[in-house]
């Protein structure tokens, strides 16, 4: 499974546990694929965010109604400049409640005599990153600073309408925000807009070629939805596609919304920069370092970091591989960092326990989707935090590598002795502990071919199921894999508990004895030191 594909499927289930835990495919690609797991835990962090967020009160229907009623018309004399600078965050902060939503009003009643162009002085009023609860603080500040982009673009279908209300595009990234409205105007419940079984939403040049083939983040609440993609280097001009035949839930609304939206990126590249840094650092643990450099967008402050393994790690996989002690993601390797100010407050950056106050917007591994790397083997990283109102002095910190390397792990037992005498083994340089319960007679749950199960439980650091091999007494190895419907790995910080059935096939009858082991481990550095210092933008 493709990180995008496994992405959009977590946008469907990451609130339903039991969903989540029965989806083999996305239970496998987890395992393996540390990316995932992370945006799986900022769905969650979102989703709580968003929790909160609706059980606020809503205005009522009558209260656009009950503004306008307050408006008297405008003679041609008295109607006022739309094309004016904004009005500055502490002019705005001083108006009062009434007076700020006759703006609004104003501003939505003259954007459409007007045609479908609303000025940059009301645009920050009537944006969806403006208005709506729990916002991020870089798109708002792009929007007050000119930079939104405001669409007001529709499709009807089924009764059921897509509007793209405003975008937010600079170098870093693109954010696009929709509602979805039902023939009286109203937020239809429950009903989104997935990118993934069938339908496509993705961004080209203007000539077609493909720029991104999906959307990174999905982020929804009340009245308002958006989708975030990741740029690098994107030219002047883009086109926005929605290609739309289904809304979720399912069987909810099948139908046809198509919509191209051009976006343009001439302004904000003006008053974006980027300044090349070339630090480099040699990690102990066979990591090289070079911190590229940091591009400085409205929304965004983003920097590129490339890593590749130095000659001496690639010698050591390619050994390991020839023990056969090769798994399916051995090798790979993820990062925690953080940005730090001159007094060395915490700022932004992914580490293993994050303030509330986190800067954060994301960090995009070399090996996502589609991979970027060299002829050297570099693979480059991204990662982008809100930028600050005032000047400051910021550092980059490398805080951990967490690599997967092979274990040096195994269980020995007898088979036909285990109901009476379960077997129990710690792995104490990693704190784990494994037991083996039972192994008996079933069916594979995919082919409903007879199989061998393996039951075990356990208590380990990782929140992943650990891949096993399994040999009888001769060294015959036998085909398993984990049951993803009957397993679970559930805990908190302090550790997770294991409930594993093994699937194992290709074993006629029952063996002696077996060696259950695990094929790789996640092992996590921190006596690192390099720490460097953000131009200045």
């Amino acid at each position: 499974m493709k990180c995008s594909d496994c992405r959009h499927r977590l946008l469907l289930t990451f609130e339903d546990e039991s969903a989540l835990s029965q989806d083999k495919g996305i239970q496998e690609h987890l395992a393996s694929c540390a990316a995932c797991r992370a945006m799986l835990s900022r769905l969650r962090m979102e989703g709580e965010v968003v929790t909160e967020a609706i059980g606020l009160e809503r205005l009522p229907d009558s209260f656009t109604r009950s503004v306008l009623d307050q408006l008297e018309p405008y003679s041609p004399q008295q109607v006022p400049d739309v094309s004016a600078a904004p009005l500055s965050p502490r002019k705005r902060r001083k108006a009062t409640w009434r007076r700020a939503a006759v703006a609004v009003c104003a501003a939505v009643f003259l954007g459409m005599a007007a045609g479908s162009y609303i000025s940059p002085a009301f645009a920050a009023y009537v944006s969806s990153f403006m208005s709506r609860i729990g916002g991020e603080l870089g798109l708002k500040r792009a929007v007050e600073q000119g930079f939104g982009i405001a669409v007001n673009q529709a499709v009807t279908d089924q009764g059921i309408t897509l509007r793209i209300k405003d975008i937010v595009a600079d170098p870093t990234r693109l954010v696009v925000s929709y509602v979805l409205e039902d023939e009286n105007g109203k937020e239809p419940p429950n009903l989104f807009v997935p990118a993934y079984e069938g339908n496509r939403i993705y961004l080209t040049d203007e000539a077609g070629n493909m720029i991104n083939e999906s959307p990174d983040v999905f982020q929804q609440g009340r009245g308002y939805a958006d989708y975030t993609f990741m740029l690098k280097s994107p030219p002047n001009d883009l086109v926005l596609h929605f290609d739309i035949t289904d809304m979720k839930p399912a069987a909810k609304k099948q139908g046809s919304w198509k919509l191209e939206v051009p976006v343009n990126f001439e302004k904000s590249r003006e008053a974006s920069s980027y300044t090349p840094i070339g630090a480099s650092y040699s990690s102990p643990h066979g990591i090289d370092f070079t911190l590229e450099g940091v591009t400085y967008g409205p929304s965004a402050t983003r920097f590129t970091l490339g890593t590749r393994r130095t000659p001496e790690e690639k010698e050591r996989l390619k050994e390991w591989s020839k023990q056969g002690r090769d798994g399916a993601s051995l090798g790979e390797y993820s990062l925690e960092y953080h940005i730090e100010d001159q007094a060395g407050r915490f700022v932004a950056g992914l580490s293993s326990d994050p303030p509330e106050d986190n800067r954060h917007i994301y960090f995009t591994p070399g090996y996502s989707s589609p991979p970027e790397h060299t002829e050297d083997d570099t693979w480059r990283w991204y990662g982008a935090f809100v930028p600050s109102q005032s000047p400051e002095e910021l550092w980059f910190v490398l805080d951990a590598i967490v690599k997967t390397e092979a274990a040096d792990f195994s269980i020995q037992f007898r088979p036909s002795e285990l109901s009476a005498a379960p077997v129990t083994k710690r792995y104490e340089e990693f704190s784990s502990s494994y037991t083996v319960k039972n192994m008996r007679q079933g069916t594979d749950p995919e082919t409903n071919e007879p199989v061998w199960l393996i039951e075990l439980v356990g208590m380990m650091p990782e929140s992943d199921f650990p891949a096993w091999r399994l040999a009888d007494e001769t060294g015959l190895e036998y085909e398993v894999r984990t049951d993803y419907s009957t397993s679970s790995v559930s805990g908190d910080a302090n550790g997770n508990m294991l409930e594993q059935t093994l699937i194992v096939k290709g074993m006629p009858a029952l063996p002696k004895n077996l060696t259950l082991s695990l094929k790789t481990v996640k092992k996590r550095y921190d006596d690192l030191n390099w720490k460097v210092a953000l131009p200045s933008k």
